[in-house]
Formats: C-alpha cells, sequence, structure tokens
C-alpha cells in the first residue's frame, strides 16, 4: 500500500516538460529582409502535449512567422523574423515554447544592418586625361 502511496506522489515527475533550442544561435540581415532560424522543443517527460511558439525582445517593425502552429510530439519550427523598418543593431530575442502545463526559451541574437551605411567604395583613377 505504501508502494502505490509513494508511485502517485512520484508520477508528477512524469509531467510533460521540454526543451527549447535554436539553431543557429544567432544571425546578421539587412534591414528590410528576413531570416529564418529552427526553434526545437525537445520533450524531457511524458506525456507530449501541444506546442505554441512564440519570440519576444523584436524591435518596433519587425514581426516574427512561424512554419506551425504548434505540435505535437516533440516538434521544430522555421521563425522567419522579417525587420521592416527596425533600427539596425543586435538585439536579444527570447523564443519561447509554449505548451499547456510548461513552457521553455531559448535565446537568440539577432544583428541588423543597414546596407544604405555600408562603407562607400573608394576609386582612385591615375588617367588625368579622362577629366
Amino acid at each position: 500500500m505504501n508502494v502505490v502511496g509513494l508511485f502517485f506522489a512520484a508520477s508528477p515527475a512524469f509531467a510533460s516538460h521540454f526543451s527549447m533550442s535554436v539553431a543557429p544561435l544567432s544571425g546578421s540581415v539587412d534591414r528590410g529582409n528576413q531570416i529564418s532560424f529552427v526553434a526545437t522543443a525537445t520533450y524531457i517527460g511524458l506525456p507530449s502535449e501541444a506546442i505554441g511558439f512564440n519570440v519576444s525582445g523584436l524591435p518596433g517593425g519587425a514581426s516574427a512567422t512561424y512554419s506551425t502552429g504548434g505540435c505535437s510530439p516533440t516538434c521544430s519550427t522555421i521563425v522567419t523574423i522579417t525587420t521592416g523598418s527596425a533600427v539596425a543593431e543586435t538585439y536579444a530575442l527570447t523564443v519561447e515554447g509554449i505548451g499547456s502545463s510548461h513552457s521553455a526559451s531559448a535565446a537568440y541574437s539577432l544583428t541588423i544592418t543597414d546596407a544604405a551605411q555600408a562603407t562607400p567604395t573608394s576609386y582612385s583613377f591615375t588617367d588625368a586625361s579622362i577629366f
């Protein structure tokens, strides 16, 4: 009887839990363009549950879309960031997997560059006759 009681007391250890990861961990993109990476939720316990994804820390003017709205069991989604009119700098994003009983997150570093501010190419002319 005590064994049965211990078994039920230990059952919360089998609650659905998962870890989040992203690959690659960082990326760089010109302002106005898109960049994609993979977010993966890996189950640690049972049972599995549906997972939704969210990215926080996006700059104003940027948005995120996902290849899936959620999945079950362990799953991956392609996260696509559209930078829009976001200011060119580096942003620390948090990619979160959200289940009904658990959530987990992973970090992604997004660098937005401004192609218009790139260093101009320097030209020199040695033939004075073209002036």
